[in-house]
């Protein structure tokens, strides 16, 4: 009964190793299994910390083509206005030369004019 006993005894000692062993193994492949998806949660935050560098880095691209576009714009509608602003001023200085040549062909006549009634010839030829 005693090396029953004793056997029975060696028995449930070994039981209890081999469930605490499985135990162990158990929670090891636990703590594997979440260091696995720790790591891979560390590696999706670092991808997706890599695409909103990425997207940061196109928007600052687009944003400064968008600007550099504008400028090209600005200086084109510049360029046009000034353009218009020059052509603007020779047409007004045509103008005035038109106007002066007019002038003076007046003052011309009327002194012929004047001439023609002092020495008393017809006004007609003019």
């Amino acid at each position: 009964a005693v090396v029953n006993n004793l056997s029975s005894n060696l028995r449930s000692s070994n039981l209890r190793s081999s469930n605490l062993r499985s135990s162990n193994l158990r929670n090891s492949n636990l703590r594997n299994s979440n260091l696995r998806s720790s790591n891979l949660r560390s590696s999706n935050l670092r991808n997706s910390n890599i695409r909103n560098s990425n997207i940061r880095s196109s928007n600052i691209r687009k944003s400064n083509i968008r600007k550099s576009n504008i400028m090209k714009s600005n200086i084109r509608k510049s360029s046009i206005r000034k353009s218009s602003i020059r052509k603007s001023s020779i047409m007004k200085s045509n103008i005035m030369k038109k106007v002066r040549r007019k002038n003076i062909m007046k003052k011309v006549r009327l002194v012929r004019l004047k001439n023609m009634k002092e020495s008393g010839e017809s006004h007609l030829s003019i």
